[in-house]
């Protein structure tokens, strides 16, 4: 197992148990809403394909994703791309 298969399975044990406790109210809405690290969607800064972030339905201008945490440059793309309607 590599080091990325770890991180995902801490996080997928994480999200679960964070899953867990705001069912029995014990966490807040907004702290069970944790955005997904850029590696485990493959984040990468430059366009795949024709798509990129500024034309993702998750982007959020002029630098942020709804869904993928930290700095997201219009030009990137991730395998969480979802094409605006």
């Amino acid at each position: 197992m590599n080091e990325d298969d770890k991180k995902a399975s801490r996080r997928a044990v994480l999200q679960a148990g964070v899953a867990v406790l705001a069912g029995a109210g014990l966490v807040t809405p907004a702290a069970a809403q944790q955005k997904i690290e850029k590696s485990l969607v493959l984040y990468q800064e430059k366009p795949k394909d024709g798509q990129q972030c500024s034309k993702c339905l998750q982007f959020q201008p002029p630098d942020a994703c709804a869904i993928v945490e930290g700095k997201i440059l219009p030009t990137g793309w991730c395998g969480a791309y979802a094409p605006k309607p």
